[in-house]
């Protein structure tokens, strides 16, 4: 009996020690881990968050070191200028050219780089009456298309007598193509008197194909990075230019049917010239329709210098809302002699170079400078109408 009672005392000692020493663990691990303590999810562990320190490589767009524009001036030279608030400009980063134009409203806006009176003929380079070829104001291509090529533009804008003497194909083949040939797929041409001396154009319109438009008109329209362009044919006397003409017509309809915030139009004669051949009545009404649109640019070559215009009116007055002119006949042929005139803001006729133009949504930035070491450079900047 004694020794039955024995062993229902240590039992039950037994038990009360265990429960014992098993509350005592529980009250320790409630001491090692925190109310609050995260819980393993296991959705997140598949898919690792974004992190400014992950592995994973971070790719970051090309940069540009193109600077802001500045006032006209003059600047030290530059194979690939554009505006720069300095003074100086170092060569541009920006993406390779592309035909596929950047589109409408674009941050960065978009680039073209314009330039005419171009390449000497390859057999006989002093086959006019410019000189026999030779000489640095001669024949310096090479060197301008250089220039457009190392600024990576969106496109090119050839402003006539692209190929000297008579624009053969032959020619063009030659002589323009291993020189500006290799912007070809950004290529958005105009014909000069030059490219006529071949059965109205037959080498021109060869060698660019359907890039220059239908080959009995020469002009043609389209768009680029929210502003309109149009490639005009100046040469009247084969493709007539006067009020009522097919042209004249084809224009304003156009410019109608295309109410862009900004738009540029070129060819080769230039409505005002202080050069040696001055200014080409015959494309008043070019000038004019463009005017009545609203347009802001006019680009021109056939005198062999570089002359900026401020804004004028159809009749040449200054006109804040009106049309903006530059003559950029520096691309490599041969320059002559000019002086400034009325409504010019700049003149230069000892420099080689292209134009580039960066079009922005609401304005655009223009900048010249010189290949042939002259230290002749010209910037600045404006607002669409």
């Amino acid at each position: 009996m004694r020794q039955a009672v024995a062993r229902r005392s240590r039992r039950k000692l037994a038990l009360i020690v265990t429960l014992s020493l098993v509350g005592a663990l529980a009250g320790m691990w409630q001491l090692g881990v925190p109310d609050d303590a995260p819980t393993a999810n296991p959705t997140l562990a598949a898919y690792p968050q974004d992190s400014e320190e992950s592995s994973a490589p971070t790719q970051t767009p090309p940069s540009s070191t193109s600077p802001s524009p500045s006032s006209a001036g003059t600047r030290s030279p530059s194979t690939s200028p554009s505006p720069s608030s300095s003074g100086t400009r170092s060569p541009s980063t920006s993406p390779s050219p592309s035909t596929k134009h950047p589109a409408a409203g674009s941050a960065r806006g978009v680039t073209i780089a314009a330039v005419g009176d171009m390449v000497c003929d390859p057999v006989n380079p002093g086959g006019d009456d410019d000189g026999n070829g030779k000489g640095p104001r001669q024949c310096q291509q090479k060197a301008v298309a250089d220039q457009v090529a190392a600024h990576h533009p969106d496109a090119f804008l050839t402003l006539g007598d692209n190929q000297y003497v008579d624009g053969t194909l032959a020619a063009f083949r030659t002589g323009y193509a291993p020189t500006f040939g290799r912007l070809l797929d950004i290529t958005h041409p105009a014909p000069g008197n030059h490219e006529y001396h071949d059965g109205r154009g037959a080498g021109y319109f060869g060698y660019f194909g359907s890039r220059a438009g239908s080959p009995d008109k020469g002009y043609y329209s389209y768009d680029l990075g929210g502003w309109h362009l149009v490639a005009l044919n100046s040469n009247c006397t084969d493709v007539a230019c006067e009020t009522g003409s097919a042209q004249e017509r084809w224009l304003r309809a156009d410019l109608a049917a295309h109410p862009a915030s900004c738009t540029l139009a070129y060819w080769h004669h230039p409505r005002w010239s202080h050069g040696q051949h001055g200014d080409i009545a015959d494309v008043a009404p070019l000038m004019q329709a463009l005017y009545d649109a609203k347009a802001e640019i006019v680009l021109n070559g056939h005198d062999h210098n570089y002359e900026r215009f401020t804004p004028r009116s159809p009749d040449g007055s200054a006109d804040p809302n009106g049309v903006r002119e530059f003559v950029v006949g520096t691309g490599g042929r041969s320059l002559r002699a000019a002086t400034s005139g009325s409504g010019t803001e700049v003149i230069d006729s000892d420099s080689f170079g292209a134009l580039f133009l960066t079009l922005t949504p609401h304005g655009y930035r223009w900048s010249f400078g010189a290949t042939n070491g002259t230290g002749f450079t010209d910037s600045g900047s404006a607002t669409c109408h």
